[in-house]
């Protein structure tokens, strides 16, 4: 059996019980999740710079309304001209149009 640690939340204890009831799950089990979940996050190797880009890219999106596709025709064949030559390395930089 594992160590026992004292946890006080900043909420209600009864509060807490309430919520973790309504999501079916027992209260030891929960508050082990949830420090897990924490640890793996805030130990993951990305920074903080690229958290607040990637949220900014996100918000900027939403708000232009702009979508991701996939390219056709004309800008397709330069593309795949573009990796082949780049592949085959004949291609030591890209032209900027």
């Amino acid at each position: 059996m594992s160590d026992t640690v004292t946890f006080r939340p900043s909420i209600k204890k009864e509060d807490l019980q309430t919520l973790v009831k309504r999501m079916h799950y027992n209260l030891n089990r929960f508050i082990d999740e949830a420090v897990k979940e924490k640890i793996v996050r805030e130990s993951s190797p990305r920074g903080e710079v690229e958290k607040l880009s990637e949220e900014i890219g996100k918000v900027v999106f939403e708000h232009m309304g702009w979508k991701f596709s996939a390219p056709k025709g004309e800008t397709l064949k330069r593309l795949k001209k573009s990796v082949d030559l780049k592949a085959a390395g004949k291609l030591k930089r890209y032209k900027l149009e």
